[in-house]
């Protein structure tokens, strides 16, 4: 089994993997917010037989992009609010070091400590349907 942990940003996003004896498969490594990005991404996934359980910061919009594609391609993956991978992170150390590579593997270390409920797979009509409902309400009002 393996745990990838993604930290999400703008433009790029930093991947780690690790196995269920936490040594690390895959040292951070960062693939760009676009196709040619996400298609790196998915054929390191399937090099690697078995189970993955992947897990993500909510960062808003900037991962709709990743979770669209992860979704179509048949891939569960887990939403974290990032307080509580900090919290997480915070009491395995008092180091304050934060980087986008250590936030990867951090998410990773958290995906393998907490009971794995992947995001349901229709996020993206539930998504349509609550910015319609914002929309239909800023009119309304």
């Amino acid at each position: 089994m393996y745990f990838v942990g993604i930290d999400i940003s703008k433009f790029k996003h930093d991947c780690a993997i690790i196995d269920e004896l936490c040594d690390t498969v895959m040292p951070s490594w960062s693939f760009s917010n676009d196709r040619e990005g996400f298609s790196h991404f998915k054929a390191l996934l399937d090099s690697l037989e078995g189970e993955k359980k992947i897990g993500l910061e909510s960062t808003g919009h900037y991962g709709q992009n990743l979770k669209q594609f992860l979704e179509s391609n048949g891939f569960a993956f887990m939403e974290f609010n990032p307080l509580l991978v900090s919290r997480f992170v915070r009491s395995k150390s008092l180091r304050n070091t934060k980087t986008d590579s250590i936030d990867a593997l951090s998410i990773a270390q958290y995906v393998m400590t907490v009971e794995y409920k992947p995001y349901p797979s229709s996020f993206y009509h539930l998504d349509k349907l609550k910015s319609l409902t914002r929309f239909r309400n800023s009119l309304v009002r």
